[in-house]
Parts: structure tokens; C-alpha cells; sequence
């Protein structure tokens, strides 16, 4: 394992490293929840830390079965990290897309939204309905094309619907104010998960290297600047 991975700890449902030399196998650190490639691309040494894969056009993702630990409640405490190499970025790119065939669903993108004059920016949206949703964005150009981005979103389920979801980019909170409808409800059933795109194929645009998912747990502010620190470590700045 490279220095600034990130690893298995008590809360760790899911790690994926990407670290496969072959196949379309995506292989869980925890042995929890192995998934399978659907058109994406293995670079194998194309990674921050190893292998990653590569993600370039609608219907490619990375899919992962229906699963209790992929449900979600209002009242939990969750922290999903990534490390992501966008080469383009459109209208709300899935990174980690969780739902019903329909609604309600929860998604973390990254990319813009013209009605919210936000672009390049990362995203969190948990929604129930048309008249119930919670969306957290981070700053404008928070996130930068053809380069290695650290990317964080917490739930702190003690919180305030409004307050509940945080956004960092390179270890740092960019989140601006969050836009928050009705009650949102829990996802608790029939729930796949989807990384690299979503249920309706918003997918990303780039390379995907780890991604850590903890449930029970909300990494503080300074536990992800010290992992952003970890993560650059003798490399500097995470440009590639």
C-alpha cells in the first residue's frame, strides 16, 4: 500500500483501492463488497497510487449490488471519500449514485449547474421528492480538471436538515450554503450503488482511483486536511 492511501479502520464498510492489474473485477480491501466494471477502462499504473479506471462516456460505471449498507438514514452519520481525475466536467457528473428505480435517491457529483451559477464544483444531493431534497454544493472552481482531486462529503445526522451535509475539496470545508426543501426521508430500500456515474448514467469524465466509504462516522475538519497533507505528502500539489 502507498503512503497516503486511505485504509480500513472500524467504520469502513467499503474501500476500494483500484489497485487491479487485470480484469473487471473491483476488488473491496474490507471483502465486503467486490463490484464489477461496466465499460469502464482498467490503467493499470494510470492511478494517484496504482491502477484506476477510466470512465469516458455514458453507460460506463462501476456497479455494485443491492446492499443494506449502501441505505441510508436522516439520522446517520456517514463521510465518503475520493480521489478523482476529471479530464471534462458537465452537468452534475455522478460519482457515487445510491437509489431506487426512481426516486428517492442520494448522489455525490462533481461539475455545474447553471441555474445555481456553480460550476466545477462538488456536490452532494439526498431526494425524496419534488417538494423534499437537501442539496450541499462546494465553492465555484473548487475542483480542477486534469489533476488529482481529494474530494470529501460528510452527513452529520444530529444536525439540522440544512446543516447536515459538508463538501471538502483538497482538505478543505468549500461548502456554500445548502439549499434545503421539506423533510427528506430515508433510503432503505432496493438500494444498488452505482461509482462513476448513477441509475440515470450521469456519468464522470476521467480517471477514479480510491474511494472510502465509513458509515456511523463524520471525519472532522481536521482529520481530512491531515489525510489532503497525507495524500500529498513528498509529491507536492496533486498535479499529474
Amino acid at each position: 500500500m502507498a503512503y497516503g492511501e486511505f485504509t480500513v479502520d472500524k467504520y469502513t464498510k467499503a474501500l476500494w483501492l483500484m489497485n487491479e492489474d487485470s480484469g473487471t473485477t473491483i476488488v473491496d480491501v474490507t471483502g465486503n463488497h467486490n463490484g464489477a466494471s461496466d465499460g469502464a477502462t482498467l490503467l493499470v499504473n494510470g492511478g494517484r497510487f496504482g491502477s484506476a479506471w477510466q470512465i469516458d462516456a455514458s453507460g460506463e460505471e462501476l456497479e455494485f449490488s443491492d446492499h443494506a449498507d449502501w441505505d441510508l438514514t436522516t439520522n446517520g452519520n456517514y463521510t465518503w471519500e475520493f480521489m478523482v481525475y476529471p479530464t471534462a466536467m458537465g452537468e452534475l457528473d455522478a460519482l457515487w449514485g445510491v437509489g431506487c428505480s426512481g426516486d428517492p435517491y442520494f448522489t455525490i457529483f462533481i461539475g455545474d449547474n447553471a441555474a445555481a451559477s456553480i460550476a466545477d464544483a462538488l456536490w452532494a444531493i439526498w431526494y425524496t421528492s419534488a417538494t423534499a431534497y437537501l442539496v450541499q454544493a462546494s465553492a465555484n472552481s473548487a475542483v480542477s480538471l486534469n489533476a488529482w482531486n481529494y474530494l470529501a462529503v460528510t452527513h452529520d445526522g444530529s444536525q439540522a436538515q440544512a446543516n447536515r451535509l459538508k463538501c471538502y475539496v483538497n482538505g478543505v470545508n468549500r461548502s456554500v450554503a445548502s439549499i434545503s426543501t421539506g423533510t427528506v426521508g430515508n433510503l432503505t430500500s432496493n438500494v444498488q450503488l452505482f461509482i462513476g456515474s448513477d441509475e440515470a448514467n450521469n456519468n464522470m469524465v476521467g480517471r477514479l482511483d480510491s474511494v472510502r466509504y465509513r458509515v456511523g462516522y463524520v471525519a472532522s475538519a481536521r482529520e481530512i486536511q491531515e489525510k489532503n497533507n497525507e495524500i500529498k505528502g513528498a509529491y507536492g500539489v496533486m498535479v499529474v
